[in-house]
């Protein structure tokens, strides 16, 4: 039996512009934000979703405007113009890994004719997590910044330090940004500090507030720290019956 070649479609262009935390400390799992561009020569993109790990994730939010990339390309690499709605992030969900590795990112796209089309658009590291205590994945937003937390399960109420300490991590986005390239990415840098606070505690669900300030990221197009205060959450928890 012959192994199947890839193939990307040559008319699919694509860019992964952000993909954090880099790299990301799995252990037995994690989620990770991605953000960039994709757009297709020939047609337009009806639905997008991200392969990783395995496991393929549908993008919510792709087809958002990109003067950027509008800008930065012309009509022989698009001749219908497809490149200004590109756009596109999402909280991507890792499963566990043993050890350091890599994984393939790669773009899914359904195009207007139902046609598929793929492309790859880059590796990210994963690293073994260095605690075997339980954690919490989640995000929120506002009308401005999503926050994406990966944080120690809790396991009493009252108010605890929260903070960007391996391999937990609490970082913000703007993904409404689209100017200039790279403009929704990131703050949130190892040292950063807030607090949280437990409300109420159950075996299915936790309450609480949550305030902390961050850093830009270096090498994004995030300026100036970023204090979040009187942030609340109301989640459900994983747990065994």
């Amino acid at each position: 039996m012959h192994a199947v070649r890839h193939v990307d479609d040559p008319f699919l262009f694509a860019k992964l512009e952000a993909a954090r935390p880099e790299p990301l400390a799995v252990g037995r799992g994690n989620a990770m934000f991605v953000s960039g561009w994709c757009f297709h020569r020939e047609r337009r993109i009806i639905d997008l979703s991200i392969r990783a790990n395995g496991a393929t994730y549908r993008l919510l939010t792709h087809s958002m405007p990109r003067a950027d990339v509008f800008v930065a390309h012309d009509r022989r690499t698009d001749p219908h113009g497809n490149r200004y709605r590109s756009g596109f992030w999402a909280i991507v969900p890792v499963a566990s890994a043993n050890g350091d590795q890599e994984i393939e990112l790669e773009l899914v796209a359904t195009l207007s004719t139902g046609e598929v089309a793929t492309r790859r658009i880059g590796e990210v590291p994963l690293a073994a997590a260095q605690t075997s205590n339980g954690f919490i994945s989640f995000s929120g937003n506002n009308d401005k910044q999503a926050v994406l937390f990966t944080i120690a399960a809790p396991t009493a109420t009252g108010t605890f330090p929260l903070s960007y300490t391996s391999p937990y991590f609490v970082w913000a986005v703007d993904p409404n940004a689209v100017k200039p390239a790279g403009a929704q990415c990131c703050w949130g840098v190892a040292g950063d500090v807030g607090t949280i606070t437990y409300t109420t505690l159950t075996k299915t669900r936790t309450k609480g507030t949550f305030s902390i300030t961050l850093s830009p990221q270096p090498g994004t197009a995030a300026r100036g720290q970023l204090t979040i205060a009187n942030g609340t959450f109301d989640l459900g928890l994983y747990h065994t019956p």
